[in-house]
């Protein structure tokens, strides 16, 4: 027997030379449990061809150990062979290997590249666990699992390819791989375990196959880096805090296919592109999370750019009788908008859902809308003939209630089948005018320009009211500066407020208030004053606006708050938009709770001789001034205002 080694049938048990550099004798086939425990000062080891196994914790805690070669004969590595080697810096595999056992090499933490051969089968758990230094690896076609842990705490791994013959990613497979930057799930992908990806903070896109049926707890979370996430059709459930974490993530595109989402399964101020009439949009509402439609960024290929926000309407809806109502749907928005804008724009008073405020019950507002109307508009195409809206609820509106109907056919060669004797016209986009003409006795008014919903105040819109009306303004002290930033930009475009939290509470002031603007969120609903001040207004029919400035679950509300839920809320609990705060602005404009002469978006003074622009504050790209505010003329535009 060659001297320093115990060798029986071919197998090593025990080295006990204090060479550094080793070369094992021929004839051995196997290398045993902890055979090189006595090897402290071992830097180099040459395993001889015929060695098919390398045994359980055999070179554990070779620190010394700097490199390996792995040859052809060898099958399987097992369970912790080479853990805790961290000095080991360079490793051969040879063509035969099948199996690479748990922990084989945990913390080898100065391997820095891998390359599997192509006869591997198995990566068992946490096999590579805590190799920090690791910055690629190249897994086979042969590997159809990707194990517990395996790649956990490889915080220096920048890239992996996962081939398309994995199914399966095991729960934390990637956890804290805070390097890593990108990473392709192949279609052939069926399973993402639990916090597979956890604490992957480089990681800036990711693409979800339809293969994976669901998207585990925290699987992506802790990823900060994440700017957009695409969700292919065919996943159906997004588990607990699947997305927890992610506070670079702006938007997330989740398909029609998911059918159930936990309440928890993001962080607060994302967006959610999703399909009209889906569960996802339905979840959204439910959970007050900020939703679009993904037909609205089809030209961005699901993502919303940074900063770039949902297009307003070219106008303000009319509400003033008579009118015709324009039933459509969102995903022709592009289209049917560029109609009606011309509609609009010839004189003719019009109503869509843009007419919408807070406060508004949005099933019956239309519905009212529907049935008051003095014509109804619809824009045939193959999205309106899918639209439940249009079909189950407005549609039989018009017909209930005998309003006569237009069809205006967008998609040549399409129609929608109508019962009853409603349908009087139906007409192509450019014959939509003389329809009106001739069927729904309306005349036009005088032509006008189509401006965007931040418009400048029209003091004929109050004419003959000489008394201002006022807001009622109560939110909780705990999250004061939140909802003064609200208020602040609202009063600053010209909303008259009383300010309940800094003013002092007025049971006179409340009773006297045009409308009553509440900024809620838990603190609000935990504070038993101010929630009962809310039930008791709320029940009392009061004109309430709801602004929510943190996401608020039906289990928070106390049971006579529950059909809240059922008004129009502004949800500012994701940030104070310009879009959250036009819609603001419109509801206190229609309760006259607006100066008489402001202007929106410009610094102003008012002289004796009229108002005297001094500087544009706004971010609208087109600017529109109105020659007078509130029979104040506009004298001076200041030396420069743009």
């Amino acid at each position: 027997m060659p001297y320093g080694f115990e060798i029986e049938d071919g197998v090593l048990y025990r080295c006990m030379t204090s060479a550094s550099e080793v070369v094992i004798p021929d004839g051995v086939t196997e290398i045993g449990f902890r055979a090189f425990e006595y090897c402290d000062n071992l830097t180099s080891v040459v395993i001889p061809e015929g060695v098919w196994k390398i045994g359980t914790e055999a070179f554990r805690n070779r620190h010394r150990l700097t490199s390996v070669i792995i040859p052809d004969s060898v099958r399987i590595i097992e369970d912790q062979a080479f853990d805790e080697c961290s000095r080991l810096s360079s490793i051969t595999f040879g063509k035969s290997l099948q199996k690479i056992g748990d922990h084989a090499f945990y913390n080898c933490e100065s391997l820095t590249s891998i390359i599997l051969p192509d006869s591997l089968k198995t990566l068992d758990d946490s096999a590579f666990q805590a190799c920090s230094g690791l910055t690629s690896i190249t897994l086979p076609d042969s590997l159809t699992e990707i194990g517990y842990d395996v790649f956990g705490g490889c915080s220096g791994l920048t890239s992996i390819v996962i081939p398309d013959s994995i199914t399966k990613i095991g729960k934390y497979a990637f956890c804290g791989c805070k390097g890593l930057s990108s990473v392709a799930v192949p279609d052939s992908v069926t399973e993402i375990g639990e916090a597979a990806f956890d604490g992957c903070s480089g990681l800036t896109s990711l693409m979800i196959p339809g293969s994976v049926g669901s998207i585990a707890k925290e699987a992506f979370s802790g990823c900060s880096g994440l700017t957009s996430v695409i969700i292919s059709d065919g996943v159906k459930t997004i588990e607990s805090k699947a997305f927890g974490g992610c506070s670079g993530l702006n938007s997330i595109s989740i398909p029609g296919s998911v059918t159930r989402i936990a309440s928890d399964a993001f962080d607060p101020g994302l967006t959610v592109i999703c399909s009209e009439d889906s569960y996802t949009q339905r979840y959204c509402v439910e959970n007050h999370i900020a939703y679009i439609y993904d037909f609205q960024f089809e030209a961005f290929h699901g993502f919303i750019p940074p900063g770039l926000e949902m297009l307003a309407s070219p106008f303000m809806a009319d509400e003033e009788e008579p009118y015709i109502f324009i039933s459509y749907s969102h995903k022709d928005r592009d289209i049917v908008l560029n109609i009606i804008k011309d509609l609009y724009e010839s004189g003719w008073r019009i109503w869509y859902d843009e007419g919408l405020t807070i406060g508004d019950s949005y099933d019956v507002t239309l519905e009212n809308h529907v049935k008051n109307c003095s014509a109804f508009l619809l824009f045939v195409t193959e999205n309106s003939l899918k639209s439940f809206y249009v079909k189950e609820n407005e549609i039989p509106w018009a017909t209930d209630s005998e309003k006569p109907i237009i069809k205006c056919i967008v998609d040549e060669g399409l129609d929608y089948m109508i019962e009853g004797d409603s349908v009087l016209a139906t007409v192509s986009p450019s014959d939509i005018e003389p329809a009106l003409e001739n069927i729904s006795g309306l005349t036009k008014g005088e032509p006008r320009t189509a401006k965007g919903i931040r418009v400048a105040f029209d003091a004929a819109e109050r004419e003959g009211t000489d008394i201002e009306g006022f807001a009622y303004c109560l939110y909780a002290k705990e999250n004061a500066a939140k909802a003064q930033t609200i208020l602040y930009d609202i009063r600053t475009d010209g909303g008259i407020l009383y300010d309940a939290f800094k003013e002092g509470e007025n049971e006179e002031k409340l009773k006297d208030c045009a409308c009553f603007i509440v900024v809620l969120d838990k603190a609000f609903l935990s504070d038993e004053r101010l929630t009962n001040i809310l039930i008791k207004e709320f029940l009392a029919r009061k004109d309430i606006a709801v602004c929510l400035i943190e996401n608020v679950e039906d289990d928070d509300l106390p049971e006579e708050l529950l059909l809240l839920h059922k008004m129009q809320w502004l949800n500012f609990a994701f940030g104070v938009t310009t879009d959250m705060n036009k819609k603001l602005l419109r509801h206190l404009r229609k309760r006259g709770c607006i100066n008489k002469a402001i202007l929106p978006g410009f610094e102003y003074e008012k002289t004796d001789k009229g108002i005297v622009i001094k500087r544009y504050t706004g971010m609208d790209t087109g600017v529109w001034l109105e020659s007078e505010y509130g029979g104040i003329p506009v004298t001076e535009i200041a030396e420069d205002a743009f």
